[in-house]
């Protein structure tokens, strides 16, 4: 029997307040895998079964494959394409888009912000995502600029998984 494939794990920064605690994956789509409530110790995003964070394929024939068995949970930002793989405007894009997969630069870092950039190959965009911490508030903002002279039309999505309490029960 072969050893299991080992995975290339992401970095991880984390930001912090006195009341939050926010994970980030900067070479996996600049994804929010966690946000952890420091007074209750609640995490609110949910964690994927398979729960390895790794750099996924960004378009293959497979796509949707490639993006769920690198799924961590927590909240993505996916574009340009949101859903199964399609051809828009002549280029391929795989399942949730390439934002989701792709590695983001980071711009700046301080103990409770986070500035990253990406740029795309199946669309004409760089994408911004500043992340900052204010006690309990965690404010996201997220730009999109077009680097063609033409109009592009992408889809954007946010794509939080919140965690659920599996003790609620059925209210009759």
């Amino acid at each position: 029997d072969a050893p299991p494939p080992t995975r290339e794990m992401s970095t991880v920064i984390t930001l912090r307040s006195a009341d939050l605690e926010v994970q980030v994956t900067p070479e996996r789509g600049a994804d929010i895998v966690q946000v952890i409530d420091l007074a209750t110790g609640v995490a609110v995003f949910t964690q994927s079964p398979t729960g390895d964070v790794t750099s996924g394929t960004l378009v293959s024939p497979e796509s949707m494959v490639h993006w769920l068995d690198g799924y961590p949970g927590g909240w993505q930002l996916l574009a340009p394409n949101a859903g199964p793989a399609r051809t828009h405007e002549g280029v391929s894009q795989g399942f949730h888009g390439e934002a989701s997969l792709a590695r983001w630069e980071v711009l700046e870092q301080s103990a409770t912000s986070l500035t990253l950039r990406t740029r795309l190959a199946t669309a004409p965009l760089e994408l911004q995502r500043v992340l900052s911490l204010d006690g309990g508030d965690l404010q996201v903002k997220d730009t999109i600029t077009n680097g063609s002279p033409d109009p592009t039309s992408p889809r954007l999505v946010q794509h939080p998984a919140f965690e659920v309490d599996h003790r609620l029960q059925r209210v009759a």
